[in-house]
């Protein structure tokens, strides 16, 4: 492949990778609710911790350029991580807690939809025909996807379907804080530092004790 071509293939198969992985979130943080009897919040406080954590270490070994940021933007990161990160993966875990892994993934998945009616107003890009469709489209099928049509199934579930839109809207979010931070920092800091603020947040909520329950075997929390 020749190294334009492998260029432009970078970007839909960076997506398609993401899209990849990320399918498999609902079903592993499913799993460690179920079968190490954590809480939604323990777990996501957990995943970001790590996450943050192993960023440091990484950019502060390879490149520690990568971890340095103004002062000035110390607010905006925080703002940043504890929408796109804690308000997000709070969102995000108690839907798959409370919903099918399924219906979850695909309120998830309504961001770009939303990032399309957040960048109207906050970003100024003009909302054209196709995007008009393109929205209508995404709730039809999100309708359908929740059964709307289905009373029972609504009053069984709205709890869940709420978390999982409220996912859908943090994370259409993560495009419009992205589009000013990756101006200023490389991608890379924007991760880091963002990744650190919200699971900030998310631990403010655990206790230490709760965050140590993590730590035990499925079989010894289930008395297997």
């Amino acid at each position: 492949m020749r190294p334009r071509k492998l260029r432009r293939s970078i970007g839909p198969i960076s997506v398609l990778l993401a899209a990849s992985l990320f399918a498999t979130s609902g079903t592993i943080i499913k799993h460690l609710i179920q079968g190490y009897r954590l809480q939604p919040l323990t777990v996501a406080a957990v995943r970001m911790t790590l996450a943050a954590l192993m960023l440091f270490v990484v950019w502060g070994v390879l490149d520690r350029k990568l971890l340095r940021i103004q002062a000035r933007d110390v607010p905006f990161f925080l703002l940043f991580g504890l929408i796109c990160v804690t308000l997000f993966q709070a969102c995000w875990t108690y839907a798959v807690s409370l919903i099918d892994v399924g219906v979850a993934t695909v309120l998830n998945y309504t961001s770009p939809a939303w990032a399309v009616l957040f960048a109207w107003p906050l970003l100024g890009e003009r909302l054209n025909r196709r995007k008009g469709l393109a929205l209508l489209l995404t709730a039809a099928g999100v309708a359908l996807i929740v059964r709307i049509f289905d009373a029972q199934f609504l009053s069984l579930n709205m709890v869940g379907l709420l978390w999982g839109l409220g996912s859908g809207v943090t994370y259409g979010l993560y495009g419009i804080f992205g589009r000013r931070a990756v101006g200023h920092y490389s991608f890379w800091t924007v991760i880091t530092y963002t990744f650190a603020a919200g699971a900030l947040f998310l631990l403010v909520t655990q206790s230490p004790s709760r965050m140590v329950s993590a730590l035990p075997s499925p079989a010894r929390r289930c008395g297997w």
